[in-house]
């Protein structure tokens, strides 16, 4: 169900890139937003799950998923970006990053 989950966000959640509103699309797309989609997980899975859930972002999301610290970011700056909250995230921001191979961004405590 995870793995469902993020794909439906990642084929939903923005408006297709490079087309203008009077090109037929359908308008359930339109309505979509280009800022960033904030999911909020809520975790109670050991490391090893975390890690799955790291592999399974990063792979749907691929350069979707937000991988920085947040500091002095504007939304604007993040648009077609998916950020993920919440607390004790340690280990999946630290397994996000390494098998995207980019810097970690700073977990919420």
């Amino acid at each position: 169900p995870f793995r469902l989950v993020v794909q439906t966000i990642n084929d939903f959640a923005f408006p297709p890139r490079g087309r203008a509103h009077g090109i037929s699309c359908p308008a359930e797309l339109l309505r979509a937003s280009e800022y960033p989609v904030i999911i909020s997980v809520e975790n109670h899975c050991p490391k090893l799950q975390q890690e799955r859930m790291a592999e399974i972002l990063t792979t749907v999301l691929g350069e979707k998923l937000y991988v920085g610290d947040g500091a002095d970011v504007s939304p604007e700056a993040l648009k077609h970006r998916v950020l993920i909250k919440g607390k004790k995230l340690r280990a999946l921001h630290a397994e996000c990053a390494r098998l995207s191979q980019r810097e970690p961004w700073t977990a919420e405590r």
